[in-house]
């Protein structure tokens, strides 16, 4: 039946900008809140954050807020005062959660961001299939504002959002200390309150902005501090982003201001730190509201604290990951060009704003650069490396992509047991492996044997068996799988020599987890391996199907010790004649049990990896061809990074072991590999196998989405990267003569299917490699350019073209590693391959490249440009563009502002928001010059309409009032902030007073162009002394023909007040306290007054006074000892200033 929710008749509009694991890219998010703005939200909930953010997170903050939308967004769950994003943007509602009993709940964040607060503990919701269940969190909190910002605006349409936050804190219930708090905000949320409040103030500061910079004074702060009932504003401020202590700045009393300048703050005398402003508007009914931003006083340029450069390998090219660090949070632009020129510098803006910064450099070639910081105050630092640049060396060859031959057969998705068998002994190959579905669900355990020149599948079990090894474990002859299903494991053997093992002979239920067989100390008997919690174990057979405890090998290292699903390797590494077992945990330590007898072991070696995770990239092999086995360990960058604030800068590392000694080990061989992907969710593995019959193995590595062959260079002694291939999502390859061809293949398993390869080197094949780095893409609508890597020693290229991807023909060769293709219609799509040409070789043609597509069509060009105040620009295509129009140096805009300091892709890539970096854009006509990007079809601009212009208009200023007072001559006073037009000025329809009170006449004086007095009727202000009077105005110009503000600055209040004590009013007067008078009312008094109760015989039995200016005072009838007093004859004695008046009243009980 689903639930009703907050506002159960607004429509909701549900956007996805994440992934289904719940990761966000702010790209993604900010393209989403630009549809929600275009296509009519006005609220937008932000269950989401972080406590970092980037600048372009910031300018699409802004565009929403400039288009009039409500952004709500949850407070966080760190139970922490860290301001948090986007919640802590000053456009933003930052939600914190309560409980049932009103308590902030023990997850929530606070801190001087938090707006308000709402329930966010255990709140009934719908789940899938059909069910409800409990929800809890500020995630949960936020919606709960969305949904009474909806009734709000629904019943309330003209509402703007600045409105709607007035509204929400000023009707909120207050809880925790009395006022705003840092634990509640304003309080906790009201929505009956919230629908019928009226004159809510306004506190808002607009500059600085949030984290905003300073090094000079003054600091100017500018926002509104309005409502109808204000009585004065105050600027303070404190140390860090939660003062316990606020220092006054500004009192400003009686006066609104609207987006204006509050307050001029010097700030010469403080020390570098973080500070926050508050500013805090009090109203003439009691209530107030606040805001706070936080700021930096930071005098000094930012540091570099370091600068690393590591090379990598990134997909069949080099590249090299730059890491530094500043001692200030900064914006960092990386410049470089090639060595040794004098070529202008290209600019690389990295994205986020933080100390730690990371960029993966990827182009080919020698370059020098160097690095610009800026901090928060718009500080710089030039970093060249004393003027003699960072360097970058990377004038290297490509990695070989065309070692391996793909052989012709069809395989499905399949995860792997690097083992060949052949249980029938049918002389045929076989494999066990279980099929994959489309999203990487295990299929049942499978055998797949090579017959009549194709694969042939028979299911093993109806269970899903995961293999783990395949033996026989207790030396009967019968072929045993060694199988496990999460924490059980399982043996199946053959009934009878020749069958496929199928019977479960053996099952541990014991949160044991196999790993393999291994004949650990030599006597002809495999035992199993395996683990239980972070203890691996040895078991042995004992007969009867049955397997003890022969020895425990515990995790000798510090840390969490997580295993995962056990991987070991087993040999003599340093060539004692002692078996070892090698190990990995997910800490990255590497560690090595030694057997030094019959069921006994010993720790022999440790070693913790630079990364974490080797517990399934260990594995083994004789690597260097000497006879003895080596080992190896990869080893991956955190899964802790949050890539909502940071640069995914993560990358593989592995390494090769050879011995130095007994129990001595060295590494012999190390590379970094840039590019990670979960392995829970992309599959990646390391493998060992001789793929070339040379007498030694090779090292495969499969990193989602590349495969590497790490191999031997006998002649140079040297390891070094054989080949690539591209995609592999492999859980282990599968290394053998998988089809009785005497060669040896490899399986690699791309995601959709698994593909067979051989080695070229021992290939069938024998002509050329087929070119590497194949790419096109179309220039405009009659081109279509083609290019790739030189193949050595290549007499010419075959070109193949077709208009399906198996239907090419051959369009004749080339002697160039590039070719443009003039032949082609608008729109069409045409399908490429290439091969290499050597009469050398027999065959003398490659196989070919991959086919690729390409679709020529016209150049993309500028159609619009669009000014948003304060300095936006949203900038249109006349078709979708790809991610290249995100890129900030592609864009130029004279005169005078340079390159913008975000750029957002949005409409589907037809549009780019640009954020300038001039705050305030001057009046006047700029251009935008666009240059480097490409459409859809990587088509690039038309530089003879690529440049488009957009016009900046004057702005008016704000009209609105700023103050009202009630004058000695019985007037009322009203100023506004600009010259009146005395026309509208002195229209009677133009005023509205609540309570209604008739105005006589207006007067408006040419000497005081900003001043209006209205002149009531002198009989109504006796009845209204002491109350607030609310004064609206509408459809009043300036002189200059700007129109009133409407809703804050439309509106002040006044309190009447009499000039002198001649009309002082006691009432009720007898006071008949035995019928339940018990209050007395003393009226028509001079603010501020003092009132005496005075017995007949001068005894003082109570003073009160008027501490809210109202020019009332109530009396409950009770003595300062807070005695009720007997019935009588009273005097009372009022003054105030110079001005007194006695009288006298009576008590009847």
């Amino acid at each position: 039946m689903g639930i009703a929710g907050i506002a159960p008749g607004c429509k909701i509009m549900n956007l996805r900008a994440g992934t289904s694991q719940g990761l966000l890219e702010e790209e993604d998010v900010a393209s989403a809140i630009i549809y929600a703005v275009d296509n009519g939200a006005r609220i937008i909930n932000m269950s989401f954050g972080d406590v970092a953010t980037s600048q372009m997170f910031r300018d699409i903050m802004q565009f929403a807020y400039q288009c009039g939308v409500v952004l709500i967004a949850s407070a966080g769950n760190s139970s922490s005062a860290e301001i948090h994003y986007p919640s802590g943007f000053q456009q933003v509602i930052s939600v914190g959660a309560t409980n049932s009993v009103d308590e902030l709940a023990s997850f929530s964040n606070f801190g001087t961001t938090i707006d308000l607060v709402a329930p966010g503990v255990d709140l009934k919701t719908t789940l899938r299939n059909n069910t409800y269940g409990n929800f809890s969190g500020t995630s949960a909190s936020a919606p709960v504002i969305s949904g009474v910002a909806a009734l709000m605006l629904s019943q309330r349409p003209h509402l703007s959002n600045q409105d709607v936050r007035n509204i929400l804190v000023s009707s909120a219930d207050d809880l925790g200390e009395t006022g705003w708090d840092n634990l509640f905000g304003a309080g906790r949320v009201n929505a009956l309150k919230a629908q019928q409040i009226e004159n809510e103030s306004q506190a808002t500061i607009s500059s600085p902005s949030l984290d905003q910079g300073f090094y000079l004074s003054p600091v100017i702060i500018e926002g509104t501090a309005s409502g109808a009932l204000l009585e004065n504003y105050t600027i303070s401020y404190g140390f860090s982003a939660n003062p316990l202590e606020w220092l006054p700045i500004i009192t400003v009393t009686n006066q609104q201001v609207i987006s204006d300048t509050l307050a001029c703050w010097d700030i010469d005398e403080l020390p570098d730190s973080s500070y926050t402003i508050r500013l805090q508007v009090f109203n003439k009914d009691g209530s107030a509201t606040e805001t706070s931003t936080r700021i930096f006083i930071n005098r000094s340029a930012p540091e570099l604290l370091f600068l690393a450069q590591q090379k990598m390998i990134d997909g069949y090219s080099h590249s090299e990951l730059i890491e530094f660090e500043t001692d200030d949070i900064t914006q960092a632009r990386l410049f470089y060009r090639a060595t040794g020129t004098t070529e202008t510098f290209e600019e690389i803006a990295l994205e986020y704003e933080v100390k730690l910064h990371r960029y993966n450099f990827a182009e080919s070639g020698d370059f020098e650069f160097y690095i610009q910081l800026q901090n928060k105050s718009g500080l710089i630092t030039t970093e060249n490396n004393g003027s003699n640049y960072y360097q970058i060396n990377q004038s290297l060859p490509f990695l070989e992509t065309n070692r391996f031959v793909r052989v012709d057969y069809e395989l499905p998705s399949l995860y792997l047991l690097n083992k060949i068998t052949d249980f029938d002994s049918d002389g045929n190959p076989e494999f066990i492996a279980n099929p994959l579905s489309s999203v990487g669900a295990f299929g049942n355990l499978t055998l797949f044997e090579f017959e009549n020149g194709e694969y042939i599948s028979s299911e093993i079990s109806p269970n899903i068996f995961i293999p783990r090894d395949i033996g026989d474990s207790d030396n009967d002859g019968l072929m045993e799988i060694l199988a496990g299903s999460g924490p059980r494991s399982f043996l199946l053997e053959s009934t009878h020599e020749g069958e496929v093992p199928r019977q479960i002979i053996w099952a541990d239920s014991n949160g044991f987890w196999a790993s393999r067989f291994a004949d650990l100390d030599l006597d002809g008997k495999q035992e199993i391996i395996g683990r239980i919690d972070s203890d691996f174990l040895v078991l042995e057979n004992s007969g009867n199907n049955e397997y003890n405890l022969a020895a425990t090998l515990p995790n000798p290292t510090s840390g969490s010790n997580m295993p995962g699903v056990p991987h070991t390797e087993i040999g003599d590494f340093d060539d004692d004649g002692n078996m070892e077992i090698l190990i990995g945990d997910y800490d990255g330590d590497i560690y090595i049990y030694e057997a030094t007898g019959d069921n006994s072991f010993q720790i022999s070696w440790q070693e913790r990896l630079p990364q974490t995770d080797a517990i399934n990239y260990i594995s083994s092999g004789d690597y260097d061809g000497d006879g003895i086995k080596e080992f190896s360990a990869g080893c991956h960058s955190s899964s802790d990074l949050d890539l909502e604030h940071e640069y995914d800068g993560r990358y593989w590392t592995f390494r090769i072991y050879d011995a130095t000694g007994n129990d001595e080990f060295h590494v012999v061989w190390e590379q970094s590999f840039f590019g990670f992907s979960e392995p829970a969710d992309f599959s990646s593995s390391v493998s060992s196998g001789d793929l070339n019959l040379n007498g030694t193995d090779e090292l495969l590595i499969n990193i989602f989405p590349d495969f590497y062959s790490i191999e031997f260079d006998e002649i140079q002694s040297v390891y070094q990267i054989g080949g690539y291939l591209n995609p592999s999502r492999t859980h282990a390859n599968l290394i053998g003569d998988i089809n009785g061809d005497g060669k040896i293949e490899f399986l690699l398993n791309s995601g959709e299917e698994t593909m067979i390869y051989q080695d070229r080197l021992s290939s069938i094949f024998s002509g050329p490699p087929a070119p590497a780095g194949f790419d096109i893409y179309p220039l405009n609508e009659n081109e279509i350019y083609l290019h790739w890597l030189n193949v050595d020693s290549s007499d010419g290229y075959q070109i193949y073209r077709g208009a399906a991807q198996d239907n090419l023909s051959a369009m004749g060769i080339i002697f160039e590693n590039e070719f443009l293709d003039t032949n082609v219609d608008s729109g069409a799509i045409y399908y490429y391959a290439v091969t290499t040409i050597d009469s050398s070789l027999s065959p003398i043609e490659s196989l070919p490249t991959p086919v690729l597509s390409a679709k020529p069509g016209s150049r993309p060009w500028c159609s619009s440009a669009e000014f948003i105040s304060p300095n936006q620009v949203r900038l249109q295509f006349n078709e979708a563009m790809d991610k290249s129009i995100t890129n900030t140096a592609a864009y130029q805009i004279t005169p005078d502002l340079g390159k913008p300091q975000s750029a957002i892709l949005s409409r589907s890539g037809e549009e780019a928001l640009l954020t300038l970096n001039e705050k305030n854009i001057p009046a006047g006509e700029y251009f935008i010059e666009v240059n480097g990007v490409q459409d859809l079809d990587r088509t690039p601009i038309d530089t003879s309409r690529n440049e488009i212009t957009f016009t900046v208009s004057e702005t008016s200023p704000s009209f609105h009032l700023l103050n009202g007072q009630f004058t000695e001559n019985g007037s009322i006073e009203l100023n506004f902030n600009l010259p009146v037009d005395p026309a509208s000025a002195t229209e009677k329809t133009n005023y509205t007073l609540e309570p209604e009170i008739t105005i006589d006449q207006i007067i408006h004086q040419s000497e005081k162009p900003n001043q209006v007095f209205l002149i009531p009727s002198p009989s109504q202000l006796t009845f209204l002394v002491g109350s607030n009077c609310v004064i609206s105005v509408q459809n009043i110009l300036s002189q200059t023909g700007i129109p009133i503000e409407t809703g804050q600055g439309s509106q002040v209040s006044i309190i009447f007040q009499q000039t002198d004590l001649s009309r002082v009013l006691v009432f009720p007067n007898p006071c008949r306290s035995g019928e339940g008078q018990n209050i007395l009312t003393f009226t028509n008094l001079m603010a501020y007054s003092t009132v005496k109760i005075i017995s007949l015989n001068g005894i003082i039995l109570r003073t009160i006074e008027d501490t809210n200016g109202n020019s009332q005072i109530e009396w409950d009838l009770k003595n300062v000892q807070g005695e009720n007093i007997p019935a009588g004859i009273y005097l009372y004695y009022v003054s105030c200033d110079k001005h007194s008046k006695t009288g006298k009243f009576a008590i009847i009980k």
